[in-house]
């Protein structure tokens, strides 16, 4: 993920990071928070690019595609906050992100896979 490309697309559009922070429901400081941990939730991540209108897939990175997700961590929570949410952009948009997250929620299956045969030994 890059979401330093938040910075590039609202300064092309002449949008301030103030204006996205509040359409993504966050503060000004969370926003750049978030920029500089390159972290956040799906829901904010869908309101700015809602905002920006771009595709949520904008902020992903080809590798993205092929990195298995973390062994560890709550699924449910993924699909809760994405549930509801897909409002961004176009059929195509939509696809590539959920493309996205069943490519990880898979990985998370094959890992979980190995780690109970490997309990099972």
């Amino acid at each position: 993920m890059n979401l330093s490309k938040i910075k590039d697309i609202a300064k092309n559009q002449g949008k301030t990071l103030g204006s996205v922070a509040q359409a993504a429901g966050i503060t000004h400081a969370g926003l750049n928070n978030l920029i500089k941990e390159n972290s956040t939730r799906v829901d904010t991540l869908l309101n700015i690019a809602n905002y920006l209108g771009v595709p949520i897939t904008e902020f992903f990175d080809e590798e993205d595609l092929h990195t298995p997700a973390p062994a560890y961590g709550n699924m449910a929570t993924v699909g809760d906050r994405f549930r509801g949410q897909l409002s961004v952009g176009s059929d195509q948009n939509i696809t590539r992100a959920l493309d996205i997250l069943e490519h990880q929620l898979k990985a998370k299956d094959e890992q979980i896979s190995g780690l109970i045969k490997a309990l099972n030994k």
